[in-house]
């Protein structure tokens, strides 16, 4: 009978994998099973052994799984939807859901409601007296729909980071719950909004949940009268929102701008890291729908900062797109620098054949316009970071060459909002710029510092027994010029020899940070590149 089960499973190309019937834990080293599915004879070894299975969620399965167990801790289900639903031995209730993009898994201590995405597995009916409710037929299964935003916002809502990077559980009433007085009103408003943007049902799923981080909830009467209200006036008035007519201005609550403010602190919560430790506590890592801009001068080691990114998301498993115009197929040599902390010359061509598929690259003789970078995007699956190295590539040669960039600074704002994806764009410096250049100094700066969320500025000590002043040292500095975390500041670096490593000096004092340098580089310091 079990394996009856477990050879329905496999053939819905689901991956599984054996746990204690004791301790609910996996019984192997599964981290495999995260990639592809077992095959059926270690399934039946398992079975053998008295184990139970468990489906394993994320991308390789196509599932993430949201647990509502609240009915366990005495509160009311949210009565979520969908076409496959299994009940648990304690009468909760598992939800599944396509995986449509990288949700993490996450329990939320105040709601009672988990999620089961990347990097996690769920038990499986009928193991440990678990039943479906709704069977995983072929056309339940088709008939899976992703995760909304807004959903997927609330159960996170939970966590925040401290100074120090640590997570610490917060109240989710600080973040959604209004006082007594304005429940009425705000659920109302942003029913309206919800039932704009979602389905009937996924909109009073959201909505329920919402109510519940209210002290105290709605009464099911008064709720059902808001969230009834909200919809008929979607119903007549679809493109209009709540409480604002046409030719006039109405301002949001500070509930609603909270609301706003709250989703972007998701987004910060979900950032990678760059790298660098001291940059990710100015910016915060590359945060999703952010749009970056990466300046300095010419051969300053610009492209050698972005391979430093790029090497930096992908060891965390993000995936990243590399836009390679001005760097071409040499993008090879600066992420094998990078990744083996060789210089350039010595590398080998076996240093160099080295995949990883969290790194795509576009080349230049792939992409020519921007409307064609835009479209590629826009229709790719989402990127953790997309890299375009470098804007100049558009514009150049064109005639209104301030306007185009304008122009191509708006598309990948709106796009990386749009997708929900970090952007880092290279840009060049004007040739009037100085020794410490500043926003100003990028060609066509007046759309870089409008729509940039973020502006970098590399910079790098030059040799001043250099007459010709062609010869970089080996330290230098990351400015912040500008950023939506409302931070700025520099960063001490150090450059690799003749390499594409780029490191945050330690700030301590001159003499720490010379044999810092001095233990990466050796005794040169210098750089003719």
């Amino acid at each position: 009978m079990k394996l009856e089960y477990a050879k329905r499973y496999l053939s819905f190309g689901w991956s599984i994998i054996p746990i204690s019937p004791d301790t609910k834990t996996p019984t192997i080293k599964w981290a495999k099973y995260q990639e592809n599915p077992p095959t059926l004879e270690e399934v039946e070894a398992w079975l053998e052994k008295g184990w139970h299975l468990a489906l394993v969620t994320g991308k390789v399965s196509g599932v993430v799984i949201v647990d509502d167990d609240r009915k366990k801790h005495g509160l009311d289900e949210w009565d979520l939807q969908s076409s496959i639903v299994a009940k648990t031995k304690n009468g909760g209730k598992h939800y599944y859901y396509a995986w449509d993009r990288e949700i993490h898994t996450h329990c939320n201590a105040e709601l009672f409601i988990d999620f089961k995405g990347w990097h996690s597995y769920c038990l499986l009916p009928p193991f440990g007296n678990y039943e479906w409710i709704s069977n995983p037929t072929a056309e339940n299964r088709k008939k899976l729909k992703p995760l909304s935003d807004d959903l997927v916002r609330l159960i996170n809502s939970d966590v925040k980071k401290d100074d120090q990077g640590w997570k610490q559980p917060v109240n989710v009433g600080d973040l959604l719950s209004v006082p007594e007085g304005s429940r009425t009103n705000s659920l109302y408003r942003l029913a309206c909004s919800i039932f704009n943007k979602y389905s009937t049902e996924e909109a009073a799923q959201i909505l329920a949940g919402v109510n519940q981080t209210y002290q105290p909830p709605l009464s099911q009467k008064e709720f059902n009268v808001q969230v009834d209200k909200a919809y008929q006036f979607v119903k007549a008035h679809p493109k209009e929102q709540a409480g604002k007519q046409k030719g006039k201005i109405t301002p949001y609550t500070l509930g609603e701008i909270a609301t706003m403010r709250i989703q972007d602190r998701q987004l910060e919560k979900e950032a990678p890291s760059t790298g660098i430790i001291g940059l990710d506590k100015i910016i915060k890592g590359f945060i999703p729908s952010h749009l970056y801009v990466l300046t300095g001068h010419t051969n300053i080691g610009k492209s050698s900062l972005a391979a430093c990114f790029t090497n930096s998301l992908a060891r965390q498993g993000k995936k990243v797109t590399y836009f390679s115009l001005e760097p071409d197929v040499n993008i090879a040599d600066f992420l094998a620098s990078v990744r083996l902390r060789k210089p350039f010359e010595e590398l080998t061509d076996e240093d160099i054949n080295f995949d990883d598929p969290n790194i795509q690259i576009v080349l230049k003789e792939q992409i020519r316009t921007i409307e064609e970078l835009v479209k590629y995007v826009r229709n790719s699956d989402r990127q953790d970071l997309i890299v375009v190295d470098h804007i100049g590539y558009f514009t150049t040669g064109q005639d209104n060459v301030f306007t185009k960039q304008a122009d191509v600074m708006k598309e990948l704002a709106a796009l990386a909002k749009h997708k929900k994806v970090a952007i880092l764009v290279v840009a060049h410096l004007n040739k009037k710029a100085g020794k410490i250049p500043s926003a100003d100094d990028i060609s066509g700066s007046a759309a870089f510092k409008q729509d940039a969320t973020e502006v970098l500025i590399l910079t790098r000590d030059r040799d001043e027994n250099d007459e010709f002043g062609v010869t970089f040292l080996n330290t230098g500095y990351l400015i912040v010029a500008k950023s939506k975390t409302g931070r700025t500041g520099s960063l001490p670096l150090a450059f690799g020899e003749r390499q594409a490593g780029i490191y945050q000096l330690s700030p301590a004092d001159d003499n720490d940070t010379f044999n810092f340098a001095k233990r990466i580089f050796g005794e040169g310091g210098k750089n003719d590149n």
